[in-house]
């Protein structure tokens, strides 16, 4: 059985149900065009935990990727490179980005996805985040869906530079969404479809007690976000994925 990817580095809120946008597209007007200005794309952002048997959240993204004719392309780039998995080579036992973007692919093709396929995206092949092969890969699907894991990974593999540019694959996946097509993810897949900023760890309390600062901090309490770290599919507000209850 796959191990479930560890979880991020940051406490958010929400659980195993989903936030359903459907949204002109917000890309950043460089990135825009007339024809794509008119178009609604769709997202489905789940909390961490997302079941394999909840029918409702799947097949919500299925639906929206165009039911019996969807397309869906797998992202887990969250999650470790097969290099840094101990249990790469036992599919029962290994939980890295090929291994589970195999896994999410097959569950997408049970629950009524006409196809579903890893995008080969992960800190082993960054590169890819650039190839022509990827691009057109991501061009032919219909829907996305994000993994979780780390969503440090997720910058750190398709946003280039500094100044956190798209990749062509993100450019791709962007321009997919403005004419239509789902974006969806849970855990860190869905913390990362916000932005411009990304939050980067902390807890509702000392969030409201102290502020926020930018960065990632050794005290896990303490609200940080990383600037222009997320990828601003969603801009209207932010994404909190798991919940800690208090006693």
């Amino acid at each position: 059985m796959r191990a479930q990817p560890g979880p991020a580095r940051r406490v958010v809120l929400a659980g195993s149900t989903a936030l359903v946008l459907g949204l002109v597209s917000e890309a950043p007007a460089a990135q825009a065009t007339p024809a794509a200005k008119h178009h609604r794309g769709s997202l489905v952002l789940a909390g961490g935990g997302l079941k394999d048997d909840n029918t409702q959240i799947y097949g919500e993204i299925i639906k929206r990727a165009g039911g019996v004719k969807a397309r869906i392309g797998v992202i887990t780039a969250a999650s470790v490179p097969e290099s840094q998995d101990p249990d790469a080579a036992d599919p029962d036992r290994c939980s890295n980005s090929a291994c589970n973007g195999a896994y999410y692919a097959q569950l997408f093709r049970q629950h009524g996805a006409a196809h579903a396929q890893w995008v080969p995206i992960d800190l082993d092949h960054i590169v890819n985040a650039d190839s022509d092969r990827v691009v057109a890969q991501v061009n032919e699907m219909t829907g996305f869906f994000f993994g979780g894991g780390d969503q440090y990974r997720y910058v750190t593999t398709l946003l280039d530079g500094d100044r956190h540019s798209d990749s062509r694959v993100l450019a791709a996946i962007r321009a997919k969404l403005a004419r239509g097509a789902v974006v969806a993810g849970s855990s860190a897949g869905a913390q990362i479809a916000s932005g411009p900023d990304m939050v980067s760890g902390g807890e509702s309390y000392e969030g409201l007690r102290d502020g926020s600062s930018p960065g990632y901090f050794d005290d896990a309490t303490r609200l940080g976000y990383v600037p222009r770290g997320g990828f601003g599919f969603l801009r209207s507000g932010l994404v909190d994925t798991h919940r800690r209850l208090r006693p």
